[in-house]
């Protein structure tokens, strides 16, 4: 009796010794297929712009339409920071005028 060798579990994003694909591989095929409903993430822990399937949400911004606009994240994050800083309704400096009506 000839026995058979177990079928092989699809590789992902891990290679057979089971260390990661160089995301940038895994982004290069992401790149290439269809962005027609793609979501893009920018990661906080490598700093690159990853595709649906990279690290925990915990580590990203996005989902951004492109992958431009993921580039961009760091940015975007920095001019919010700044429009709320000045923004008067969320000033703290006033003094707490506001605390006695």
């Amino acid at each position: 009796m000839r026995h058979r060798a177990p079928a092989r579990a699809p590789v992902s994003a891990h290679s057979r010794r089971g260390r990661r694909v160089a995301a940038g591989r895994r982004l290069g095929k992401a790149l290439s297929m269809s962005t027609e409903n793609a979501q893009w993430f920018y990661c906080l822990r490598h700093h690159r712009v990853e595709p649906f399937e990279g690290c925990k949400a915990a580590d990203r911004l996005g989902p951004y339409p492109s992958v431009a606009e993921a580039e961009g994240a760091l940015e975007k994050v920095a001019q919010r920071n700044e429009n709320w800083d000045n923004d008067p309704r969320w000033n703290d400096d006033d003094n707490g005028a506001d605390d006695e009506r």
